[in-house]
């Protein structure tokens, strides 16, 4: 593979492994790092990526049941005491 270096590999285990939900020291094993330093880096990342995910699922799936991300203009719009409706 002439066009990775090796460093570019490494980089790419790392993030895997992180990704796989390894730890730190099970990273550092893996791929020869000696400090936890730029190892958390890598995990840090994919840690925030599956909390994005989960926020995201419990965003479409509400426990009220509500299964859409629209919400009704109704819900926003303040009636309008003078015309009697709903300012749209």
């Amino acid at each position: 593979m002439p066009q990775c270096s090796a460093h570019g590999l490494r980089k790419a285990c790392a993030r895997r492994l992180a990704e796989a939900g390894a730890t730190a020291h099970e990273i550092c094993a893996a791929t020869g790092h000696k400090t936890l330093a730029l190892i958390q880096r890598y995990t840090e990342a994919a840690g925030r990526e599956g909390m994005a995910d989960s926020a995201i699922g419990k965003l479409i799936t509400r426990p009220n049941g509500e299964r859409t991300l629209a919400n009704l203009h109704k819900r926003f719009v303040k009636s309008n005491p003078k015309q009697g409706k709903a300012n749209l």
